[in-house]
């Protein structure tokens, strides 16, 4: 009777340890007590197992899991979806437009399959998007913003490229860089507005809300106007085109433009067009090397066209002897002509295989034939030398010199090489060249700048036809 007693009382126990396992939270110590209580024998030599009462406490601890888990989900999702509720409510429609972009741009793994063809319909659409040619005009830019570590950012950028071997002495730097930029910083210590250099008052200009560097202007003028342009070829027969701006070292650069169109269309018919009239390495492939370091992310590749120059294309030629022929009509035809490039090392010139200088050479002597002028009637020469290492001749101040001991008193100086205006023409030709120009020649000279083609009808024109031409076999059906 007694040990029928102890029996009863020890099975009362155990089930009340095993119902504290299964009703308590898993943790170490109940699951050793369990496991304790479910292997030790019984007073009279019986060994008693638990096994439907730990699959029931497994059970139980999955479920109450599994239901916290869901239950943390769900408070996270609402309260993400609160705050892109008030992120949308703060950001302007533009805004919202380029963060979608931005997060399209950023994604881990391209989703071609997931996003663009999980639909006929959407496949349909990708399938019409082939017939849109896009037209990317790049330039070299200018810095990001108006202060001295984006201008200083923007040059060592341009002088660490691969193949700008751009060499900024210490001397330069100080003198003419770093005192424009550093204007910026000190307000109240700046020159007077007749004092301050163009870069000065360009970047104040900025500042205080104004417009944007004449570079950036015309370049996205052109651009503008381009479009316009083919839009207007479109009812001719010819597929629809879409034109975008970039630049090499400025803003938009190429890297976001180029997404921005893989996240509109997946299979690209893509036309680079580099706004250098005469190739260069340390310009037109540094361009090249740009867009290749972003498509070589991609995934789907384009079909890729790159023009490399247009030197002697005869719109081209045309546009400049027009842009001359036009200025001499408004001003009057000067005593001399002369034709200024950007010069470049000589070791990355005709010694290192570059034909950078024939080429400024060859467009010179086409639009001297085009304005019927004789050798003796224009120079060529070479600008924006920097640092103490030979660059690629004959140089500027030395020509402007020997015209003026010549008795050439009115200078007439036009600038193929630049595509817009820029610092290189309105402050160093405009500014300095005229300054010292008219000190060589005691007050009597007068240097005199025909305006680059910027977004002129000849520029659109000429732009035109180069995308024409070289897209002619992605619309022309075949006879």
């Amino acid at each position: 009777m007694r040990l029928t007693r102890l029996a009863g009382m020890l099975s009362t126990k155990a089930r009340a340890v095993f119902a504290s396992c299964i009703h308590s939270p898993s943790s170490c110590d109940s699951t050793i007590i369990c496991r304790a209580g479910c292997s030790s024998k019984s007073s009279f030599g019986g060994e008693r197992r638990c096994s439907s009462s730990a699959a029931a406490r497994a059970a139980a601890d999955t479920w109450r899991g599994t239901h916290n888990q869901k239950q943390h989900h769900k408070q996270r999702q609402e309260q993400l979806q609160k705050i892109n509720n008030k992120e949308q409510q703060l950001l302007s429609p533009s805004a919202a437009n380029w963060q979608q972009l931005w997060h399209h741009s950023n994604s881990h793994a391209p989703k071609f399959s997931e996003a663009r063809c999980n639909s006929s319909r959407d496949c349909n659409n990708s399938s019409r998007s082939t017939n849109v040619v896009h037209v990317v005009l790049l330039n070299l830019g200018s810095p990001a913003e108006p202060t001295y570590t984006a201008l200083w950012m923007y040059l060592r950028r341009t002088s660490a490229a691969r193949y700008s071997k751009i060499w900024l002495s210490q001397e330069a730097v100080k003198e003419q860089l770093a005192p424009a930029a550093a204007a910026l910083q000190e307000r109240q210590q700046q020159h007077r507005e007749q004092e301050q250099s163009l870069l000065q008052r360009q970047l104040q200009g900025v500042l205080q809300g104004g417009s944007a560097s004449p570079l950036l202007v015309h370049h996205l003028s052109l651009a503008a106007r381009l479009q316009k342009q083919l839009d207007l070829q479109q009812q001719q027969g010819i597929p629809r085109f879409e034109v975008a701006a970039c630049m090499r070292y400025g803003s938009p650069d190429v890297a976001s433009v180029l997404q921005q169109l893989r996240q509109q269309h997946q299979q690209l018919k893509l036309l680079l067009l580099p706004l250098y009239p005469q190739s260069t390495a340390s310009c037109t492939a540094s361009a090249f090397d740009e867009v290749f370091s972003e498509l070589k992310r991609w995934r789907v590749m384009p079909d890729l066209r790159m023009v490399a120059g247009y030197s002697k294309h005869e719109r081209y030629i045309d546009a400049i002897a027009a842009l001359v022929k036009k200025f001499w009509e408004q001003n009057g035809r000067g005593d001399h002509l002369l034709f200024s490039y950007h010069s470049i090392p000589l070791d990355m010139s005709r010694s290192a295989g570059d034909p950078y200088a024939c080429l400024c050479f060859q467009t010179s002597r086409l639009v001297a034939e085009k304005l019927d002028l004789q050798p003796e009637e224009y120079e060529v020469a070479m600008q924006s030398r920097t640092g103490c290492s030979a660059w690629a001749e004959p140089y500027l101040i030395p020509a402007l010199e020997a015209l003026a001991k010549a008795g050439c008193l009115q200078v007439d100086v036009v600038l193929p090489g630049f595509a817009a205006d820029c610092l290189e023409t309105l402050e160093e030709i405009q500014q300095e060249a005229a300054a010292h120009f008219k000190a060589v020649t005691d007050g009597r000279g007068e240097l005199r700048v025909v305006p680059c083609l910027n977004d002129s009808d000849e520029a659109v024109n000429l732009i035109e036809s180069l995308v024409l031409e070289n897209t002619q076999q992605w619309w022309r059906q075949p006879a």
